[in-house]
């Protein structure tokens, strides 16, 4: 069964930002947070990564290498900038996005 929708948690704070599957990209579920300003995608190069509404990638899985991953994105630690921040993110898979896309 597809994954539908994740949570990742910010592990300085615990602020949550849920996830949903939301259309294709490069032949895989790609997934936006319920903000709809961060999408969860595959990239040829990269893996499993987080982008901006730019398409800039602003995150990165810790949790597993690239040649690892498979499809869907990695639990686990998560590594994301904003500018000159960085953060560290705990990713779930199945959890809180129903709740907060309601």
């Amino acid at each position: 069964m597809p994954l539908t929708h994740f949570t990742l948690t910010r592990q300085s704070d615990g602020a949550v930002c849920p996830f949903i599957a939301d259309g294709t990209r490069f032949g895989c579920i790609r997934y936006v947070d319920v903000k709809g300003r961060i999408t969860i995608h595959w990239h040829p190069r990269w893996g499993w990564c987080a982008a901006d509404e730019a398409g800039e990638v602003v995150g990165l899985s810790l949790a597993m290498s690239r040649a690892e991953q498979r499809n869907r994105p990695p639990e686990g630690l998560w590594v994301s900038r904003k500018g000159e921040a960085s953060h560290v993110f705990d990713l779930r898979w199945g959890q809180g996005a129903e709740a907060e896309a309601a």
